[in-house]
């Protein structure tokens, strides 16, 4: 009897203290859960003006860089505006330029603030202050960015429509995608054959110098004595005429009358021509001893070999130029360590096949840290880091040391991004498979020891070829520089970061001779 009075009792009284028990839990969670967000203690409070809160409430999310670093606290009429009031931790300064910005996240109408910190040379925002209004930017809201996407649609259809005139052209028959290929394709196969025309043309004409020299200086070995045999005999007829010509002037000297009247007349034309004999026979004698431009070239072997030399010079330069080949490379890298990619532009001049020129214009995979003193406006100078993301250029002679066809060595030296560089390279497979260090960079502040960067590329097909490797391999993270101090925000803190990454990458090359082919074989109609 007592112990079923006993049951009774004691089941149903721990069944309720069970569910008092869990009430109460359930009350509590309910009372922290309500409660939530950041204490007096650990924030401060901002606050904004907006035109419009629609979808904000409270403890909707305060971010930085996708970050919660608060939440809003309230939110109150003031006009015909609306204040809200944040709560933002402690740990998270906000500057007299810091902006915020009211951001969808959804369809669903929900909304939350974004805040750019500003610049830490700034004063920074008190306890109980707010953001200039300047700085407070208004989103669009949906309704905005469907009237926007309306609008882009509008202008879409009309760029369909230009494009169409552009592929099919107008009513008229004008313009016209098609038409213009049509006429890029005559001119470079017109180009092509000028281009090939003129070279043959060109060559045709120093081998006939270089024939016509041979043969001026055959015939000036082989008849000299007949030449200068010939010149003697000039200067003797010469003589016997000049002797001529005194008998003959004696004779009409001693005529009389109408007879020395009659030939006055022939005896100035006989004056005439023995001045005209005397200039030939002065030429003659300057050309027998090998003056003036002529008679130089008749007896001068010297200046014919110059002038040879010059011809056969000529043609080795030419040819020189003929046989330069061009190599143009593109190929991008994804760093899997700094998240961010870098692309080059590479241009190989190759006179020989064992030894070429590197240009290339670089893209880097990160910023390059440069550290200054700056006079501040108050006086006084900083020390001051700022970052340079230029495109970095690739300035490089290499030459090349074959040890037959499948294994071969490669050293270059120049500029490598923009800084002094050395690199060696080990081709196989009949340089299929290359393997190349490049080492530069040496003054860098942030890494104690000079850039490394190892890459392994394969070409696998006639243009193609994949690539990968590590780079800066002799340094781990990024350190601040003796002297400078860091005063920023620390979450965006350059330093730290890590310096060597691994990637990976591909690209594709072609010659000149290519380009060639490409608009010599265009298989485009010609118009009409």
């Amino acid at each position: 009897m007592v112990r079923e009075v006993r049951r009774n009792f004691f089941t149903p009284f721990k069944v309720g203290l069970l569910t008092l028990f869990a009430a109460v839990a359930l009350a509590v969670g309910i009372i922290q859960v309500t409660k939530g967000g950041l204490s007096e203690s650990d924030s401060y409070r901002v606050s904004a003006i907006f035109r419009d809160v629609s979808g904000l409430k409270k403890k909707s999310r305060v971010q930085i860089a996708g970050i919660d670093v608060g939440q809003v606290e309230s939110i109150e009429l003031v006009g015909a505006r609306a204040k809200v009031t944040l709560r933002i931790r402690n740990d998270v300064p906000l500057y007299e330029n810091a902006t915020i910005t009211k951001r969808s996240e959804g369809f669903i109408g929900d909304q939350s603030l974004d805040i750019s910190p500003g610049d830490p040379s700034l004063p920074r925002i008190p306890d109980g202050g707010s953001f200039k209004p300047e700085n407070v930017l208004e989103g669009g809201g949906l309704d905005a960015a469907l009237e926007q996407l309306s609008a882009v649609g509008g202008e879409i259809q009309e760029l369909a429509k230009t494009l169409i005139v552009l592929v099919k052209g107008d009513e008229e028959g004008h313009g016209g995608f098609q038409k213009i290929l049509d006429d890029i394709s005559s001119l470079s196969k017109t180009l092509a054959e000028t281009v090939e025309a003129s070279t043959d043309e060109l060559q045709a004409i120093l081998k006939n110098v270089n024939t016509l020299t041979r043969q001026v200086s055959d015939l000036a070995a082989g008849e000299e004595g007949t030449v200068r045999q010939i010149l003697a005999n000039i200067e003797t007829i010469t003589r016997d005429v000049q002797e001529v010509l005194a008998t003959v002037r004696g004779v009409l000297g001693t005529g009389e009358g109408e007879l020395k009247e009659g030939v006055a007349s022939l005896r100035e034309t006989l004056d005439t021509l023995d001045a005209s004999l005397e200039e030939v026979r002065s030429v003659t004698g300057r050309l027998a001893r090998g003056e003036g431009t002529v008679g130089k070239l008749l007896s001068d072997d010297a200046l014919y070999d110059q002038i040879e030399d010059t011809v056969t010079d000529a043609g080795d330069f030419l040819d020189r130029l003929l046989a330069l080949q061009t190599e143009v490379s593109l190929r991008t890298e994804y760093h899997l360590a700094h998240r961010s990619s870098r692309e080059a532009l590479q241009i190989r001049l190759i006179p020989r096949e064992d030894k070429w020129y590197e240009l290339a214009l670089v893209s880097p995979p990160k910023a390059r840290a440069i550290y200054s003193y700056e006079t501040q406006s108050g006086g006084g100078t900083a020390y001051v880091r700022s970052e340079n993301t230029d495109l970095r250029l690739n300035a490089l002679f290499a030459k090349r040391w074959r040890f037959g066809p499948h294994f071969s060595i490669t050293g270059r030296i120049g500029l490598i991004e923009s800084t002094g560089g050395v690199g060696l390279g080990v081709g196989l497979l009949d340089d299929h498979l290359e393997v190349q260090v490049e080492l530069f960079e040496f003054t860098n502040l942030e890494t104690p020891l000079p850039r490394l960067r190892g890459v392994i590329t394969l070409h696998f097909l006639e243009h193609l070829y994949v690539t990968g490797g590590v780079d800066d391999a002799l340094n781990d993270v990024t350190r601040a520089p003796e002297g400078f101090v860091y005063t920023g925000p620390p979450e965006l803190d350059p330093f730290g970061a890590p310096a060597r990454s691994l990637f990976i990458g591909a690209g594709f090359q072609f010659t000149d001779e290519d380009l060639k082919a490409i608009i010599t074989a265009v298989g485009l109609p010609s118009p009409g």
